[in-house]
């Protein structure tokens, strides 16, 4: 996704349209929890030694909310 928003925006740039791209990372949805648990059967984990080793590689060290998310893609939409 992230490459499509940067062709998209040297496209369309000449038209003085901006492209805006939201990509969230690990999001604490019943998606992700799923994934987690698939991944952690596949490295012979559990799936709360596979959620903290994915959590120490976010900065924040923990997995985003959905509203939080949701939020940050609404206030974009309100600035154009």
């Amino acid at each position: 996704m992230t490459s499509l928003a940067k062709s998209l925006s040297k496209q369309l740039a000449a038209e003085n349209i901006g492209v805006n791209n939201l990509i969230p990372g690990l999001i604490a949805t019943g998606r992700m929890q799923d994934l987690d648990k698939l991944q952690a059967q596949a490295k012979h984990l559990s799936i709360n030694d596979h959620r903290r080793a994915n959590e120490r590689i976010i900065p924040l060290g923990r997995y985003g909310e959905p509203v939080a998310f949701g939020k940050v893609g609404a206030f974009c939409c309100r600035q154009s």
